[in-house]
């Protein structure tokens, strides 16, 4: 059986950054990394909503890589932004979905 709240965790965090995204000043336009994070959280929540672990695992991958790629950028684009938090659930989400991500598509094969 699957851990229920962990995901809904997940969404709800993933719900708040995106959040925070939207309302960001006309004056501060976020780069292409930002962008592309955002794009990446919200394929995470659909994937995890429709409960497909191998895409939840992908997503969580590339939002994580791309956070760890330009930490330095983005903290200073978005100073207020728990960016340390967001890749520890990131982690989190990566170990879960991507162990049984694997094993859904071993079991199709």
């Amino acid at each position: 059986m699957r851990f229920k709240i962990f995901p809904l965790i997940v969404i709800s965090f993933i719900v708040a950054i995106n959040g925070f995204a939207r309302k960001l000043p006309s004056n501060k336009v976020p780069t292409n990394t930002l962008f592309e994070i955002n794009n990446q959280m919200e394929l995470l929540d659909d994937s995890i909503q429709s409960e497909n672990d191998f895409k939840s695992c992908i997503h969580s991958q590339k939002a994580h890589q791309l956070i760890q790629s330009d930490l330095k950028s983005l903290k200073r684009l978005e100073p207020y932004y728990q960016w340390e938090e967001i890749i520890n659930v990131l982690e989190t989400t990566s170990n879960m979905y991507c162990r049984q991500g694997m094993s859904n598509q071993l079991l199709k094969n």
